[in-house]
C-alpha cells in the first residue's frame, strides 16, 4: 500500500494482524501492480483508483466495488479566526454546487465508476417527485 494513502490509514487502524508492505511512491496504483506480480495478495486504495486499475487490468478484480470497506470525507483546513477565507470557501463551494460545476466535474472524473459515492443534493428540481419535501429522488 502507499504510505499515507487512505488504504494505509485503514489497514493501520482496522487490520492490526495484517502483514503490510508500505511503499513511498507518488503512484497510488503501484501496490496494485504488486498484486499482479504476485508479491502481494491484496492492495488497498481509494475507490476510483481501484476502479480504474481493475478496468485496465483484467487479471485483477475490485472486490469491494459495490460495498466499500471504508468511506472517508475529504476536508479543507483553514486557520482559526480567518473569516474571510471561510466565507470565500463556503461561497465558492455553494456556487459550484448550485451552478452545476460540481455535477460536471463529478461526471468528468467518475467515468462510470459505480464505487463513486455522490453527494445527494438537499433539493429537488421542479417537476420531480418529492418536490418541496427537502429530499432528492436521485
Amino acid at each position: 500500500m502507499t504510505a499515507g494513502e487512505v488504504g494505509h490509514e485503514y489497514a493501520k487502524a482496522f487490520l492490526p494482524k495484517a502483514e503490510l508492505t508500505v511503499m513511498t511512491t507518488e503512484d497510488i496504483s503501484r501496490p496494485m501492480l504488486e498484486v499482479i506480480a504476485g508479491r502481494a495478495d491484496v492492495a488497498l486504495g481509494d475507490s476510483l483508483t481501484c476502479y480504474r486499475f481493475a478496468k485496465e487490468h483484467a487479471e485483477v478484480r475490485n472486490v469491494f466495488a459495490r460495498r466499500p470497506v471504508y468511506v472517508y470525507g475529504t476536508t479543507v483546513m483553514l486557520r482559526r479566526g480567518d473569516p474571510d477565507w471561510l466565507d470565500f470557501i463556503n461561497t465558492t463551494l455553494e456556487f459550484m454546487e448550485v451552478s452545476g460545476i460540481t455535477a460536471r466535474l463529478e461526471a468528468k472524473y467518475k467515468q462510470g465508476a459505480e464505487e463513486w459515492l455522490s453527494k445527494r443534493p438537499p433539493y429537488v428540481t421542479p417537476g420531480e417527485s418529492g418536490a418541496g419535501t427537502g429530499t432528492s429522488t436521485k
